[in-house]
Parts: structure tokens; sequence; C-alpha cells
């Protein structure tokens, strides 16, 4: 199927491929847990582009921030082929708009992030079974994890806010 097949319109196929190209900070790396989503890409330089800049938007995002497991650092292939697996399962749904994963740093945090379109096409994919299968792998490899779901409101005149609507963390032992 091609890509542009997979997008419910244009447009959308238009933000995914402008949030391709969001970069990091390096806050998102080196303090993943604690940076701000605001401070841990670099917004501005996305924002000011079409297609935002030719109306007013709302989008959905979700951060997942994470503290992996010491014993679990050299042997995460079950983690990224499930979250690799996951990721495929959300393409093909066409519902993800951007998607961001970093790398762990020295204290074994991590942040990774979601773009969607909408809240509805974030929560249909939850109950997809691959997610699931790899939201499963949480209690094995993590010591703990935040999510953080927010808007992102994009206007016209490039401008935009960004407003945390839930943050929700699990510990494991």
């Amino acid at each position: 199927m091609a890509i542009t097949e997979q997008y419910e319109d244009k447009e959308a196929l238009s933000l995914k491929e402008m949030f391709e190209k969001l970069e990091a900070t390096s806050m998102a790396h080196t303090h993943p847990l604690t940076t701000p989503i605001q401070s841990c890409f670099r917004w501005d330089s996305l924002f000011t582009l079409p297609p935002f800049t030719k109306q007013n938007m709302k989008l959905y995002g979700v951060a997942f921030r994470s503290v992996r497991k010491s014993d679990c650092v050299d042997d995460d292939s079950l983690l990224y082929a499930a979250d690799a697996s996951a990721y495929q399962e959300v393409l093909t749904s066409g519902k993800l708009i951007g998607y961001w994963y970093g790398t762990l740093n020295e204290r074994r945090e991590c942040l990774a992030s979601c773009i969607w379109r909408n809240r509805e096409a974030a929560e249909s994919v939850m109950s997809a079974p691959l997610h699931i299968k790899a939201a499963s792998l949480a209690t094995h490899f993590y010591e703990r994890y935040t999510l953080e779901s927010f808007w992102i409101h994009c206007n016209s005149d490039g401008s935009y806010t960004i407003e945390i609507i839930r943050s929700t963390s699990s510990s494991f032992s």
C-alpha cells in the first residue's frame, strides 16, 4: 500500500512529513524525565511552516518518560522488537502523525513521544494487539515510567501553545 493511501487526507500526510523533521533538543536526552515537553523539541522550527500556517489546528500528543531496569539494559531485543511491531501496526492505521524515540542516557532514562491528529486516534491504537503486547512488557523492562498527554494548539500566525492535560506514573519493583 502506498503511504498516501494510508492517510485519511493529504493534510494528514503533509503533517506526518513535517513531524519527521522535528528535532529534539539535547535536554530530551540529558534530562528526559524532568524537561517539560515544550523544551524537548524545536517546535518553533515546525509551526512556522505550512501546513501549520494555513489554519489553526489542535493536535494530541503523548510522551512516554521511562527509566529502564538495570538488568534489562544489555538485553532489550525483545522490547525493541515489540516496539517496532507496534509502530508498524500504528503506521498501517494512518492515524499516527509523528513519532520520536530517544536513546537511553547514562541513568537509563529515555523519552519517546507520539503526535496524533486527535485524542480518539491515539486511544483507538491502545487496543491494537501489538500495542497491547508491547505495553505488557513494561513490568519486566522498566523501573518506572510516566505517560503524559498534551494538546498542541497551533495558530495560523506560527505561534503555538502546549497544554499538559494528564500525567500518570507507574513504578515496578
